[in-house]
């Protein structure tokens, strides 16, 4: 339990200085971990591999080990999800079912 209570406490700590970092440098610093940011997998904006575009590199991720294992009708399923969050879960669904196999 107390080990717990420590990761639980790191973490507060962390988002506490993400939070001051990107208050107190704003103009400095871009964060990641918001699909509005460029560097972002969920940010929106056309990838294109091999004459296939996609709507984020979310997509792309997903779509492209649908394809390494030879599933189409997955990676097409991926392809055309309205959103990258929905992108991965049609891919985290598909890892799934690879697992099970």
């Amino acid at each position: 339990m107390e080990k717990l209570a420590d990761e639980f406490k790191d973490l507060t700590e962390w988002k506490g200085l993400m939070k001051k970092l990107t208050t107190d440098y704003e103009d400095q610093i871009e964060p990641f971990f918001t699909k509005e940011s460029p560097f972002s997998n969920h940010h929106l904006c056309e990838v294109k591999v091999e004459e296939v575009t996609y709507k984020s590199t979310e997509h792309c991720l997903f779509a492209q080990w649908a394809l390494y294992c030879k599933d189409t009708e997955a990676a097409e399923e991926i392809k055309k999800a309205d959103t990258s969050a929905k992108a991965m879960k049609h891919g985290q669904k598909r890892n799934a079912n690879i697992n099970k196999s």
